[in-house]
């Protein structure tokens, strides 16, 4: 495509793009007026001095009435557990002496019901009328953890108690009207510490309760300072002032309160809670018994005492079992309990995760086909992205996940009664307006590789909310009827699209400015250089299928004609001049994970979570080879060897197979990770095979004799797995981690050469690299590309952000000449960059 002509494209899709944020935002107005006069006349008939308060309580907004135990769902302590406990901070709370500590921290193991302690406390103190305020931090409500709301949340509870601190609250912000949407320091003391006081002085003869819960649920950017906040304003509290906050035992929270001189602490282990978790066992299982006519010869003394040994003291899994096994008689009857006792009470059954993925693996013991799990993982993962509670209609609507066989919508609701022992506390009725909502210990065992085929892909959660908000949103702009969860869109389309590219659009817009701009000898080109010099492809045009539309892995035809992306069960090839797809290749599955080209073009290897490999020729679009049966987890990666004769493929089983291209014979199978593998290549000459794992290892392995040569450990990182790739002579390998090393290893010592560094170009996330075909350099991304000299090493910066794209790049740059390199933005956005060597 000639210069003249791209640049021309670009200019077009700017003006587009500016007139069509221009008639969104009309169009939006027109239908914001609206509701607002609808709200205004509800609002008329309300009381005319709340009224008067409220209008002159500036930015609203920044308060929730929703972070309360009740409407959080928090269930309060089982009557007759935790009694000393309570009793314990019960005592401390009305004791208002001079010299009585202010603060109480609850800290505990996960698991052992903090929770349900702090809501007893809630509930108790609100009986007695000396609740002044509560905020229940939770997870699946995602504007709960944002601490910029806490301090006014809690000042907005306070001054509905008296006429007094209501006034204090109002002069305070006449004053200071930006207070409510401060950084949290002033907040606290300049809002929070004024108001205490003046409540203190209101009623000095009471107890002033203020109950926070789970504060390591905090957005965990903002904990450290959050806690740090809090430390030093509860020196500050009057005597009868009592903040009582509990969680898990995090490093920066223990720092801070472990030792505060005005705290009380009582810490809830495991070990120490063994005969609270025994009696609610006992209670739960004599109502089971009674509820559904069961007599106590079925269930023993024995296996009650090993009951009660599986729980180990953590409440969280006597109360899933509880559920689980009351679901287990509702669905199957009596029956079953036989069974499901044998199941619970088995070795190694007393571990959460262990617990979790045996309810899972009984739920789908009779569905296990790709289809099903593939729900299992959306619905799942839309429910753990969610940034405000949703019901379960509105769930299933936004969503809008229909069969893709017979187009029927997917029940949402009876796939929440299926799994409601892990999605809804309690024993209520499950309707439309139910909420799901999932226990922190479920959140950690279903986003790491302990869930095995259930694991979900937070990435892939919120850029499927990210679409399916920004399609409510294109609904809007099309004139269509008012589309259903348009409030829930235009809130959190942004929040969505944020996780997805890894950082605020504000402070990246910020960034590539900042990177643009000349940087003397090491930038590579100015932006307007870019604008002038550089040759870019845009494709605006989304995906026909946006199935797991961050399943950005791509491959470049080696004639540099067609890239090859995965989306959903299917892949597609897009031609680099026109952006034309000709070809849509279906026939898994399940969710395409990987697509690749061979070295002559002529074919394309796919991975699939259907635990199999297939070759699709690429003129026709059939498969040529497979499927290749033998991973007994999903295939993550598949590559061809440098002679195209055999495929190197990489799973969630953990282990590194190679296949006869050919026949589809399994010929080498490579063990010893001890996680799921997420990277495999062949070296250039296909004398070794690189993989990488969740394990936080790299391994080189030998072709010949199907042996590990080295181990690469990647030290000191828990979060990312590591990435890794082969230089195009072989000599070297690549390599890095979510600490942000990189580091450069001699294929032949398995030394560092010539020493490990870190990433200075990207604070948030794995750096994504590949080698320069010359082998001297690499790049780096995503929101800006950094092109790095390995010997010196030197940084060369240029932007991303060309003809009105602004933000970040995917995963994956690969290159397909020396002189070109391609990414996907978003599963959306194929573009193309021609750069100076």
């Amino acid at each position: 495509m000639k210069r003249a002509s791209v640049n021309q494209r670009i200019l077009e899709f700017r003006v587009e793009f500016t007139q069509a944020v221009e008639r969104f935002g009309v169009v939006s107005n027109i239908h914001i007026g609206i509701g607002q006069d609808r709200l205004d006349r509800r609002l008329d008939s309300l009381d005319q001095h709340v009224q008067a308060i409220q209008d002159r309580m500036p930015q609203r907004q920044q308060t929730l009435p929703n972070a309360t135990f009740q409407v959080q769902n928090k269930i309060p302590c089982d009557p007759g557990t935790r009694k000393l406990v309570l009793e314990e901070i019960m005592k401390w709370i009305s004791d208002i002496r001079e010299d009585s500590s202010c603060f109480f921290w609850l800290s505990g193991d996960p698991g052992v019901g903090k929770s349900a302690v702090t809501a007893s406390i809630a509930q108790e103190c609100k009986r007695r009328k000396i609740l002044w305020a509560q905020f229940f931090i939770n997870r699946n409500d995602a504007s709960t953890t944002d601490p910029q709301l806490y301090f006014p949340t809690i000042v907005k509870q306070m001054s509905e108690r008296k006429p007094v601190v209501s006034c204090a609250v109002e002069d305070i912000l006449k004053e200071q009207p930006d207070l409510m949407k401060d950084n949290i320091f002033t907040q606290a003391t300049e809002l929070f510490l004024k108001v205490v006081h003046v409540a203190s002085k209101s009623t000095p003869g009471q107890p002033i309760v203020i109950v926070i819960d789970a504060l390591d649920e905090t957005d965990l950017k903002r904990l450290k300072t959050t806690a740090e906040v809090f430390s030093r304003i509860l020196v500050d509290l009057p005597s009868n002032v009592k903040v009582f906050i509990s969680s898990r035992v995090e490093n920066v929270i223990r720092d801070n309160f472990g030792r505060h001189p005005r705290a009380r602490n009582i810490h809830l282990s495991a070990r120490t809670s063994v005969a609270d978790v025994t009696q609610f066992l006992e209670t739960k299982v004599h109502e089971i018994m009674a509820e559904y006519h069961i007599d106590w010869s079925h269930w023993g003394h024995q296996r009650m005492r090993k009951l009660c040994s599986q729980a180990s003291g953590l409440f969280i899994w006597a109360v899933t079992a509880i559920a689980y096994l009351r679901v287990q008689i509702e669905d199957f009857g009596r029956e079953c309990l036989d069974g499901v006792l044998d199941e619970l009470n088995a070795n190694g059954m007393d571990d959460m995760n262990v617990l979790y993925m045996a309810i899972l693996k009984r739920t789908y013991r009779r569905e296990t086909s790709p289809w099903q799990i593939q729900c299992f993982r959306r619905i799942i993962g839309a429910i753990l992205a969610q940034q405000s509670p949703l019901p379960i209609e509105d769930l299933q609507g936004l969503l809008d996940l229909r069969n893709p066989n017979t187009g029927v919508l997917v029940d949402v609701e009876h796939f929440v009664r299926r799994l409601r022992t892990v999605l809804v506390p309690g024993v209520g009725e499950i309707n439309g307006r139910t909420i799901p909502r999932v226990h922190k210990s479920f959140v950690d065992f279903i986003t790491s590789t302990d869930a095995q085929e259930f694991l979900i892909d937070m990435a892939a959660s919120h850029g499927e909310l990210a679409l399916q908000c920004i399609d409510r949103l294109v609904q809007l702009w099309k004139g269509k009827d008012l589309p259903r969860q348009l409030h829930y869109a235009v809130s959190h389309w942004s929040s969505h699209l944020t996780h997805v590219i890894m950082a605020p659009l504000a402070s990246e817009e910020a960034e590539d400015d900042a990177t643009s701009v000349d940087d003397g000898e090491n930038s590579i080109l100015s932006r307007q250089d870019l604008k002038d010099e550089s040759g870019i492809s845009v494709d605006p045009r989304p995906m026909a299928n946006v199935d797991n539309m961050t399943k950005w892995l791509i491959s470049i035809s080696p004639n540099k004609s067609h890239i090859a992306y995965a989306g959903g069960s299917s892949f597609h090839l897009r031609e680099f001049e026109t952006g034309n797809t000709p070809v849509t290749f279906n026939g898994h599955a399940g969710v395409v994970s990987s697509a690749t080209f061979s070295p002559d073009g002529s074919c394309v290897v796919t991975a699939s979570d259907d635990k199999t490999l297939r070759i699709w020729d690429v003129e026709t679009g059939n498969v040529i080879g497979g499927p290749f049966e033998g991973h007994t987890g999903y295939v993550v990666t598949a590559t061809f060897s440098s002679d195209g004769k055999q495929i190197v493929s990489g799973s969630i089983d953990k282990t590194v197979r190679v296949w006869d291209a050919q026949t589809g014979q399994e010929l080498l199978l490579f063990e010893g990770h001890t996680e799921a593998v997420a990277f495999a290549v062949f070296s250039p000459d296909s004398k070794y095979i690189l993989s990488s794992s969740y394990d936080m290892t790299i391994r080189l392995w030998d072709t010949q004799t199907g042996k590990v040569i080295y181990v690469l450990p990647m030290e000191g990182n828990t979060k990312k797995v590591p990435a890794a790739f082969f230089s195009p002579d072989g000599k070297s390998v690549l390599s890095s981690s979510g600490d942000r090393t990189i580091i450069i290893w001699d294929v032949t010592t398995g030394e560092q050469i010539p020493e490990f560094f870190t990433s200075s170009g990207f604070n948030r996330s794995t750096p994504t690299l590949t080698f320069t075909p010359g082998s001297a350099s690499y790049i780096e991304t995503p929101t800006t590309a950094v092109i790095k000299n390995q010997n010196p090493l030197q940084s060369y910066i240029f932007p991303v952000g060309i003809g009105g794209t602004v933000g970040g790049i995917s995963n994956a740059w690969i290159y397909s000449h020396e002189d070109f390199i391609a990414s996907v933005y978003l599963g959306q956005l194929i573009m193309t960059m021609w750069i100076p060597t």
